[in-house]
């Protein structure tokens, strides 16, 4: 009788043991809930602009059943814990989440250090140089209000991206001008595309399609306070800064003017006088001797911290000897010659086009500058002394083939005569610079003067002149061939003492490399990544699991 109690009691732990093991069937439907109304409720708050409570509810129902299930299930749940299968699931799941915190942490620091590479053999998707410098300079919020059909709205926001990237000022927002009729009207915007660059109290407008290079001239204009006088020189046949000919200067001007440059022409014989707000002259190439009285007009002006930008042609035109005599400057009665038969295979013209490839990378002018520039028949520059007064540098020079030729007027053949004519490199672009005096300080200390480089403008007048020794350099046929336009640029703006502008204009598209597959090739990447990429994975897996089973 005992050993049938015993083995009675037995089976009845036996049963007991496997209820608690197996789960209730009545547990099924309530478990089908309980995942039907988390789901639900991940649903509603992914696809819910805002949540309340009663899109919280069907969350907060299924949490609730969820802790019911498991507070009267308890045991079963307790057994299946000291399962094999439950400690690998466990095991699992707690990689998992590691994986997942690692990942979120480096986003994080990715977030918080953002950091950008452009792979492109032009750099297509990064700003230029003087861009960057604007925007690292903005002392103040420029806000961009762009007024666009929706389905543009990527054409500019990724422009507007690569802004915000350089600083945390540049702010943007959009509106759809048939959405908002107020906001448009409020600033007198008729159509679309149409951006409205907002500084403080000073706004300007950029109308229809546009890239980095109006944009960035629309910030210049809109956060410059005033604008500086840029005076063309006229009276001795210059080039004209209006004309649009291939000899004319309209394009150095649009952009001059683009840069909120107040461009201007000047006639000293007609004004007897410069004038007070001259931030820089611009003799652009004279034909025939200036005037005594006009050499006397300039050289008080540079004397007294004036700016001045010189291009002369080749003889028979002017030299200016008297007046760049003074700076120890002088303009070869030559013609430079470059015998690279490189130049005709570009489509440049001949060997009276020399190059300039070799710069003065300890000026700002020519700092980081790597482009080639063009000098159509221009002629050799030569600095005179090295007064402790003065500093004199060549900013540009041709190649070590290149010469200066003395004898082009009287010989047709031109040829290199040793002994007679210069060998290269040859100077053709030098500048002299002078501090004039130091204003004693009023109420800036030291310390204001080394934070603040504008403070340390304010206390030092420097007279400038760059000379150049052509002025096709700057004319409309030449001044957007290859570096000619930055070189040009680069020189105004560092005479306007406006460095913060100087560096290459935005690049331009270039074609895009194309990579060309035979049908070897084609066939050779649809099978591995049809066929044996997979197939790899495949047999892994079934590696591990046969190894695992053995």
């Amino acid at each position: 009788m005992s050993g049938n109690i015993e083995n009675k009691n037995e089976n009845n732990n036996i049963t007991e043991t496997k209820k608690s093991v197996n789960p209730s069937k009545n547990l099924v439907a309530a478990k089908i809930v309980c995942a039907f109304l988390i789901i639900t409720g991940l649903c509603t708050y992914l696809f819910s602009e805002t949540m309340n409570l009663a899109r919280w509810s069907p969350s907060i129902f299924g949490l609730l059943t969820l802790l019911g299930i498991v507070i009267y299930d308890f045991n079963y749940i307790t057994g299946k814990m000291n399962t094999r299968s439950f400690k690998y699931t466990t095991n699992a799941v707690v990689y998992s989440l590691i994986i997942l915190v690692i990942t979120g942490v480096i986003n994080f620091i990715v977030l918080k250090h953002d950091k950008q590479w452009d792979l492109t053999q032009n750099k297509r998707f990064s700003l230029s140089e003087q861009s960057i410098k604007v925007l690292k300079n903005l002392k103040s919020e420029v806000n961009v209000i762009m007024f666009h059909p929706d389905m543009n709205k990527m054409q500019f926001n990724d422009l507007f991206k690569q802004y915000s990237y350089h600083s945390d000022k540049f702010k943007t927002e959009f509106h759809d001008m048939n959405k908002n009729p107020k906001l448009a009207q409020q600033y007198q915007v008729s159509d679309n595309q149409t951006a409205v660059i907002k500084f403080r109290e000073k706004t300007e407008k950029l109308h229809g399609p546009f890239g980095e290079q109006e944009l960035t001239n629309a910030i210049i204009r809109a956060t410059r306070e005033g604008k500086k006088a840029i005076y063309f020189l006229t009276g001795h046949n210059e080039a004209d800064c209006d004309a649009v000919t291939e000899k004319g200067m309209s394009a150095l001007k649009d952009a001059l003017t683009g840069l909120n440059y107040d461009v201007k022409k000047i006639n000293l014989l007609q004004e007897q006088k410069m004038p007070d707000n001259c931030a820089a002259l611009i003799i652009a190439g004279p034909q025939t001797e200036l005037a005594p009285d006009e050499t006397s007009l300039i050289s008080a002006y540079l004397n007294a911290g004036g700016k001045a930008f010189i291009m002369l042609d080749i003889k028979p035109a002017a030299s200016l000897e008297g007046l760049l005599g003074q700076y120890g400057l002088k303009a070869g009665e030559d013609l430079v010659i470059d015998p690279k038969p490189a130049l005709k295979m570009l489509g440049f013209g001949d060997y009276t086009m020399p190059l300039g490839m070799i710069y003065d990378s300890s000026h700002s002018v020519t700092k980081e500058f790597n482009m080639a520039t063009l000098h159509p028949l221009v002629r050799s520059l030569n600095l005179e002394f090295q007064n402790s007064n003065y500093t004199l540098i060549a900013l540009a020079k041709t190649s070590p083939e290149s010469y200066a030729d003395k004898t082009y007027l009287s010989e047709t053949n031109i040829k290199f005569d040793p002994g007679v004519d210069t060998k290269g490199p040859i100077t053709v672009v030098a500048v002299c610079s002078k501090i004039i005096h130091e204003a004693a300080p009023v109420t800036t200390s030291e310390t204001e003067l080394k934070s603040d480089p504008d403070a340390q403008k304010s206390k030092k007048k420097e007279m400038r002149i760059i000379l150049a020794g052509t002025s096709n350099l700057a004319r409309n046929r030449y001044v957007n061939t290859q570096g000619n336009g930055s070189l040009i640029m680069n020189i105004i703006n560092y005479l306007a003492e406006e460095e913060d502008l100087i560096a290459i204009k935005p690049k331009t598209n270039t074609p895009q490399e194309k990579i060309e597959l035979t049908q070897q090739d084609a066939n050779n990447i649809f099978y591995l990544t049809l066929f044996l990429m997979p197939g790899f994975v495949v047999l892994s897996g079934f590696t591990v699991w046969f190894y695992r089973n053995k």
